[in-house]
C-alpha cells in the first residue's frame, strides 16, 4: 500500500520555482501516472506527492550515501521546519545544519556507539531550544512540543526531496553544544541525521533487517479515542 522509497526517489526532483513554492517531481511514464495515481495529483502538467504519502513513507532509514546535499535543499527543510505553528508565534526552534567537514567530523565524535551509520551522514541537523523561549502555562512548556512540530514538517519535507532522514538522541548532547557554540542553557533536543539513499551492506545485521521491515504500530485503539479516557489507553507496564 506505501510508496516505495526507490519510487519517491525517483519522482521527488526540483521545485518549480518560478509558479509554486510545492515543490514538484519528475515527469513519469503514463504507466507510471497510473500505478502510482492514488498517492500523487496532477496539475497544470506536473505531479505533485500527497501529505499522506510522505508521512507514510517516512522512516527512520539508516543506509545512508555520502553524496553532498545541496545548500539550497537543506534551507528548503528549514523553510518547512520554519512554517511550523507556534504559541504566540514564538517560534522557538533553532535549527544549526552542519556540512562543514571539520565541524561535522567533529560532531560525529559525539555519537553513541549505536549511531555509527550517521558517521556517513553529508549533512547533521542540530534542533536547538530552550523553556524560556515560549509559552509556559503552570508546568506546561510549550517550546518542546512545538520543536517537535517544527522537526516533523522537516522531516516531512525530507521526504519529498528524496532524503532519508532520520532524528537520533544517541549522543553526547554537552560536547556536541560547544562543538556548535551553542550556549550551555539551551537544549538540543535531538540531531537530525540527513543523506540520500545508500548501501544497506554497510549496516549491521539487526539494522539491515530493519531497513526492510514492515511498520510496526500499535492498534490505533490503544493509542486514540474518542469523548473520554478508557483503559485500553493505558501502556502496558514496563518490563
Amino acid at each position: 500500500k506505501n510508496c516505495s522509497t526507490s519510487q519517491t526517489k525517483l519522482f521527488i526532483k526540483q521545485k518549480n520555482k518560478e509558479k509554486t513554492n510545492i515543490r514538484s517531481v519528475q515527469q513519469p511514464s503514463l504507466k507510471q501516472v497510473f500505478s502510482l495515481q492514488k498517492y500523487y495529483s496532477v496539475s497544470k502538467g506536473e505531479i505533485f506527492m500527497h501529505v499522506r504519502t510522505a508521512i507514510e513513507a517516512r522512516r527512520a532509514y539508516r543506509a545512508l550515501s555520502s553524496k553532498p546535499i545541496d545548500t539550497a535543499v537543506l534551507n528548503t527543510l528549514a523553510q518547512a521546519a520554519h512554517l511550523s505553528p507556534s504559541s504566540l508565534n514564538s517560534q522557538p526552534w533553532r535549527i544549526v545544519t552542519v556540512v562543514d567537514e571539520t565541524k561535522l567530523e567533529a560532531l560525529k565524535t559525539t555519537l553513541s556507539g549505536g549511531n555509527y551509520w550517521a558517521k556517513k551522514a553529508p549533512a547533521i541537523a542540530a534542533f536547538v531550544t530552550n523553556a524560556d523561549w515560549g509559552l509556559r502555562l503552570g508546568d506546561r512548556d510549550f517550546v518542546f512540543f512545538e520543536l517537535g512540530m517544527a522537526a516533523m514538517a522537516y522531516q516531512l519535507q525530507a521526504v519529498e526531496e528524496g532524503l532519508y532522514v532520520h532524528p537520533i538522541a544517541g549522543f553526547n548532547a554537552d560536547e556536541a553544544k560547544k562543538i556548535l557554540n551553542i550556549p550551555e542553557k539551551n537544549t538540543i533536543e535531538i540531531l537530525m541525521v540527513l543523506g540520500y539513499p545508500g548501501d544497506p551492506s554497510a549496516l549491521n545485521e539487526k539494522h539491515q533487517e530493519s531497513e526492510h521491515s514492515e511498520r510496526n504500530r500499535k492498534p490505533l485503539a490503544e493509542v486514540a479515542s474518542f469523548d473520554s479516557w478508557n483503559d485500553e489507553l493505558i501502556p502496558p507496564a514496563k518490563a
